[in-house]
């Protein structure tokens, strides 16, 4: 079996195909069958292990979903780690053990799908939004739960005081997860919904100790689900604005209500996430985007100073 040394470094080189690639290397046979409430489970059996994760609806042929993805890293977790499977873990289970083994697979399983140099390349600023959590977890293939806890693990190495997540089933505290930050049922639903209610889905509270607690969520409006972000900022932290809250500000001044102009304007700056192959810097893509542009929103709020610097927060997103 490989070390966990071994396993993190062909996470990192594999990324985002990890898990995949290391289920390979390790000769584990990797089976989709209906499991029922079961989400995976693993066997080992001397140097010889199968992997058995839950059938999907409609499974797309080769492929696995993210849900599959992170069973796959967890089970390789108690392969690597040498702890004993849990048959009948469903994913909620998983995340949400107070086991100490399950912790450490979690962990690892979590690592495995997002390297922490990864982390800190999309995690470029503080605090953590929404926004960042999506965009990480799209491009690691994981889910956005997966994506926070993720984030919450390395909460020091980023330069955070704490953080924590707290994923709930309509208006119930399902579980919530920190490596330190705890708070009552009640609290996580205050932040929740003050969270909701803030300008930009930022909520910021000043603690009176120099430290300020901001939360944002992501909504999963299909299964009446959200996950809710707590992150503590320290002090020197505490007045920064992210590129995010930025931009969302500008769009409440520059972007109307009139769905026509909106849907115009938001077309014309997202195309440019299928162009940016031919720029080697954000300052040409920039200087073509006006190029082509100009003309078309000069009768716009986005001719103007407002406006360049929302196009110039787009575009970046893609560099």
């Amino acid at each position: 079996m490989l070390s966990r040394k071994t396993a993190l470094a062909i996470a990192r080189r594999e990324f985002p195909n990890g898990p995949e690639s290391l289920a390979k290397r390790l000769g584990a046979k990797v089976q989709l069958r209906p499991l029922g409430g079961c989400d995976g489970f693993c066997v080992v059996k001397g140097d010889r292990a199968a992997i058995f994760l839950n059938e999907a609806p409609n499974q797309p042929t080769g492929k696995l979903t993210s849900r599959q993805r992170f069973t796959l890293a967890h089970e390789l977790g108690h392969i690597i780690l040498g702890v004993p499977s849990v048959f009948g873990e469903t994913l909620s289970d998983m995340l949400s053990s107070d086991d100490e083994d399950e912790k450490r697979v979690n962990a690892l399983a979590a690592e495995l799908l997002l390297p922490h140099s990864v982390v800190e390349w999309y995690v470029i600023e503080l605090p953590v939004v929404a926004a960042v959590l999506k965009r990480l977890a799209k491009n690691a293939c994981v889910s956005e739960v997966v994506a926070a806890l993720r984030v919450a693990n390395l909460a020091k190495e980023l330069k955070l005081e704490n953080a924590s997540v707290v994923h709930f089933d309509g208006s119930r505290v399902k579980w919530q997860w920190s490596r330190t930050l705890s708070m009552s049922d009640k609290t996580a639903r205050c932040l929740l919904k003050a969270a909701r209610e803030a300008p930009h889905g930022v909520f910021r509270h000043d603690q009176g100790d120099g430290t300020t607690v901001v939360a944002s969520t992501i909504e999963n409006d299909r299964f009446d689900s959200a996950t809710l972000f707590v992150q503590v900022l320290p002090a020197l932290l505490v007045s920064n604005i992210t590129r995010e809250e930025r931009r969302k500000a500008l769009e409440a001044i520059l972007l109307p209500d009139d769905p026509k102009t909106r849907g115009k304007i938001q077309g014309l700056v997202g195309a440019y996430s299928q162009r940016t192959h031919r720029f080697s810097s954000l300052d040409e893509a920039e200087l073509d985007f006006w190029k082509a542009n100009r003309r078309k929103l000069s009768d716009t709020l986005l001719d103007s100073d407002d406006g360049r610097e929302y196009v110039l927060l787009r575009l970046e997103q893609w560099y």
